[in-house]
């Protein structure tokens, strides 16, 4: 009964989270393509590989990895009719990857408790917060060139997180040492060219802790953390070059009508990012959430109290999840000289809930190092942090349930056109006029210009010239 005590608040954190997550993966599983998805898988379907980043690099954007991801899951792995397992199929890895990460840090602190619950319930209060928090979710995690570009690389790092904690303490030899630092270097460089905003928060992020680390465990000598650190930065430095060299940089630019301003630049990133980080406290259920959230790792804090930190990295993380979530606003504006597209903003808003939990844990092992609180006191704090995320978690979750109607329409219509094209073609028809394919993501769609870019898309990948009815842009 008193093992069952201990593990209730965890049980009840798992459950309550565990919900909304489960809704957000059942309506990623009636994904279609939409938009830029179509083009996506036509150029990696011609071009292959090599010649389709080719391609892209030079008339669009430097995002290398983004593209050479097209080609591997949308003409290797899957194709148009199997893409909507990719949502709930990226969620559940990053959970496992969540989880597997904070189970190392937890051991690395006290490896006699028993921490796999504990690790596996913050893994998915955190990913909830984030996902709720983050502005345009559908965009960011629903739509497949949304999600690989800003979504997928955080499961990624996330990923790599893990698996430096798994090796670093195990490297023994020198052969061993650059091995891991050849695989540091890749996977980071291979990371940060999943999208530009990305690359910045990877290099940033990599900067602080590097700069932590050689703070806090000055040597004479790098040690292994140090080196593979170093490695990842250096890798993220070159991804950060190839993608600025991109000569698509400039086109894709002037496409959008944009030109740089400093002064302009500087206004709207700065007044971008206080809008940004208001409307994370604008709405009573976004406050329940964070409020929920710090006071759960506050708690777990107060149990570890074997972490020997100094009270000067509380400020340290606080200040450097500012600085890391503002400088994810930075590339978007610079590219389009107004605030980014709200897709962008789960980057951000990454940074700033897993800065913010560390920060709360940390001042909770200081409670217990330097104060003496009751029990007593720790009971009703964690009592107080389940109600507010039950309250928040049982709120989302209806929303999520009810929006389904929205996404399960988008994909039956998808389904119905897509015969309807098929048909066509088959038939020998030249052309074949759409019903308007208007959805929840509120992108482009086909109309009834053949030049328009998108429906140039929809027939290169058809074969059949496809023609949709005329539509103001929303």
């Amino acid at each position: 009964m008193k093992k069952l005590g201990k593990i209730l608040p965890y049980l009840v954190l798992m459950l309550s989270s565990g919900v909304p997550l489960f809704f957000y993966g059942y309506l990623g599983s009636f994904t279609r393509f939409i938009a830029d998805d179509y083009c996506s898988a036509t150029y990696a379907q011609e071009r292959g590989l090599l010649r389709s980043i080719w391609y892209w690099y030079h008339t669009w954007s430097g995002r290398y990895s983004a593209f050479g991801m097209d080609w591997l899951v949308l003409t290797k792995m899957l194709d148009r009719y199997s893409i909507q397992i990719v949502p709930p199929l990226t969620l559940a890895i990053w959970l496992v990857f969540a989880a597997a990460t904070i189970f190392l840090y937890l051991n690395s602190i006290d490896s006699r408790r028993s921490n796999l619950i504990p690790a596996i319930a913050l893994a998915a209060n955190s990913m909830y917060v984030i996902l709720f928090l983050s502005p345009n979710i559908p965009q960011s995690l629903y739509w497949w060139n949304g999600m690989r570009s800003y979504t997928l690389p955080l499961v990624v790092l996330t990923g790599y997180t893990f698996l430096f904690q798994l090796i670093s303490k195990r490297i023994q030899s020198t052969k061993k040492w650059i091995l891991w630092g050849i695989v540091s270097f890749l996977l980071l460089f291979t990371n940060a060219g999943f999208s530009e905003t990305f690359a910045v928060l990877q290099f940033v992020f990599l900067v602080f802790l590097f700069v932590l680390k050689i703070t806090t465990r000055f040597r004479k000598k790098l040690d292994t953390d140090t080196t593979l650190l170093l490695a990842g930065l250096l890798g993220t430095i070159l991804a950060l070059i190839v993608i600025i060299s991109a000569p698509g940089n400039a086109i894709r630019q002037s496409r959008l009508n944009t030109s740089f301003n400093l002064a302009n630049f500087l206004s709207v990133s700065l007044s971008g990012y206080a809008e940004f980080f208001i409307n994370l406290f604008n709405q009573t259920n976004k406050f329940t959430a964070l409020l929920g959230i710090v006071l759960v790792v506050i708690w777990m804090g107060w149990q570890y109290k074997n972490l020997k930190i100094g009270t000067w990295k509380f400020f340290a993380y606080f200040i450097g999840g500012l600085a890391i979530s503002y400088a994810c606003i930075l590339p978007g504006v610079y590219g389009y000289s107004q605030l980014p597209p709200p897709r962008t903003l789960i980057l951000p808003t990454f940074i700033l809930i897993i800065f913010l939990l560390q920060t709360g844990f940390i001042a909770g092992s200081w409670l217990f190092n330097k104060i003496k609180v009751s029990t007593w006191s720790m009971n009703v704090l964690i009592t107080l942090a389940c109600t507010l995320m039950i309250f928040s978690a049982a709120s989302t979750s209806q929303s999520l349930y009810e929006s389904r109607d929205v996404y399960i329409a988008f994909a039956k219509k998808w389904d119905e056109v897509d015969t309807q094209i098929i048909q066509a073609k088959a038939e020998g028809k030249e052309s074949v006029d759409i019903p308007s394919m208007s959805n929840w993501s509120g992108l482009d769609r086909p109309n009834q210009d053949p030049g328009f870019w998108l429906n140039e898309c929809y027939t290169d990948l058809y074969g059949i010239e496809v023609l949709g009815p005329p539509f103001l842009w929303e």
